[in-house]
């Protein structure tokens, strides 16, 4: 018997981690590309940028260089208009090279900035959809959890108030416990879909609107209603399929303790 309540214990304090103590973060586990956009998408996104903005930033000092340039090549070639001299050319001359040298830079560095840009974009899109994907997991997991623990709490408490817990391990009785539990958590991951898009449909759905992150204790409240209520819904409805095709003895399984809600 202690061996079945540690088990029970622990199945609900692992019910309660899943459902309140994990993170987005945690589904690397699950999602070896989430895990890679961590430690490697990301970091070379930031990089990236970083090159980014010193490069733009080089890339208009350049720009700068080669406006002062032009404008002191047009004062020489005002000045050799007056008077021509060959120091003055040679200026010219050299003026003229190194206008021509600070538009190739510029326009290399243009290149390198727009090739980053896309870099970053794509790595964007990687890290975007990886992160989709481990936030969706995260609902799920937690979603499965908040439902199971609902209707697992609702389940416990029945047979508690009852002052019944041997109950729990008698005569299948864990067994549907386990089942209820399973109700919950499919019917909180479906009330998590219903919400999360709007509608359940096997067409193609309208455009998504703006994107908008779930609170985290309007999802923890949904969760457990959600089981709680298929808790309830799967004890009537066994009850009713018990009363259909088993016909147990009413009074008998009152004495025992396996249905505290009818009379002995």
């Amino acid at each position: 018997m202690v061996g079945r309540d540690m088990a029970v214990a622990a199945v609900v304090a692992t019910l309660v981690y899943c459902g309140f103590f994990i993170n987005p973060g945690h589904m690397a586990v699950f999602d070896a590309e989430y895990g890679k956009a961590a430690s490697t998408y990301i970091p070379e996104r930031s990089s990236l940028v970083s090159q980014r903005v010193e490069m733009e930033a080089e890339y208009l000092a350049r720009q700068r260089d080669a406006s002062e340039i032009e404008t002191k090549i047009e004062a020489l070639r005002v000045k050799l208009k007056t008077a021509r001299d060959a120091e003055t050319e040679a200026d010219l001359e050299n003026l003229l090279s190194l206008e021509a040298t600070l538009k190739d830079q510029s326009l290399e560095l243009d290149k390198s900035v727009q090739r980053i840009a896309s870099d970053i974009e794509e790595l964007t899109r990687i890290v975007d959809r990886t992160q989709g994907q481990a936030e969706n997991v995260y609902l799920v997991v937690r979603a499965v959890a908040l439902g199971g623990l609902g209707s697992l709490g609702y389940i416990l408490v029945r047979f508690m108030s009852f002052r019944r817990w041997s109950a729990l391990f008698a005569d299948g009785n864990l067994e549907r416990t386990v089942a209820a539990t399973m109700v919950g958590a499919i019917a909180a991951v479906v009330s998590f879909a219903v919400f999360h898009t709007g509608d359940v449909t096997i067409f193609d759905s309208p455009p998504p609107p703006p994107t908008l992150r779930p609170d985290f204790w309007r999802i923890s409240i949904l969760g457990l209603a959600a089981g709680v209520a298929a808790g309830y819904i799967y004890r009537r409805a066994a009850h009713r399929m018990e009363d259909i095709f088993v016909a147990p003895d009413a009074a008998e399984n009152a004495a025992v303790g396996l249905d505290p809600d009818r009379p002995a």
